[in-house]
């Protein structure tokens, strides 16, 4: 059972890339549709969401959506949102 959701979900993201890319060009590819369900999963209070998306790059978000630990992702939203930090600061 397991199994056969987990390729439903396969068959579901690469229908939905394809379908996107073709609709609206280039940069909606697996791998960007598995960012932005990893997105939803970690922002998904839409008010904080609304506040990250005004003050820092997806750039940002994306490597600050690969920490497991919420304070310390915390922590560096606030060091990137206060001190400015370019990504590779971050």
């Amino acid at each position: 059972m397991q199994g056969e959701r987990a390729e439903y979900g396969k068959q579901v993201i690469n229908q939905l890339a394809k379908q996107l890319t073709e609709h609206y060009g280039k940069g909606w590819g697996v791998r960007q549709l598995r960012y932005c369900i990893r997105f939803a999963e970690v922002f998904n209070d839409i008010e904080i969401v609304h506040t990250l998306c005004s003050q820092l790059s997806w750039s940002h978000l994306r490597q600050l959506m690969t920490m497991d630990d919420n304070l310390k992702r915390d922590f560096y939203i606030e060091m990137c949102r206060m001190e400015r930090w370019s990504v590779r600061q971050l």
